[in-house]
């Protein structure tokens, strides 16, 4: 008996999530409740907003951060 493989979303579909969540990184910005986080994405670039807590993130700065990531970072769980 073979094997089914479920995909759910297909590679333009992943592409599509991709390009909103960079666009919205880039122009609304994600919440940092980090003050070290924010100097540090300041250091690479990024738009901070001090009052608010958010950093407006460009497209360049997320591709250097991915390039620096783990292809496959260890997972875990509660136990």
């Amino acid at each position: 008996m073979g094997t089914m493989k479920l995909q759910i979303l297909s590679r333009d579909d992943i592409q599509q999530i991709h390009a909103a969540s960079i666009k919205v990184l880039e122009t609304i910005g994600a919440q940092f409740l980090n003050e070290k986080a924010l100097n540090y994405l300041e250091k690479y670039g990024c738009t901070i907003d001090r009052k608010q807590m958010t950093a407006k993130i460009p497209e360049a700065v997320i591709n250097e951060f991915m390039k620096k990531a783990p292809p496959n970072p260890p997972l875990f769980n509660r136990d």
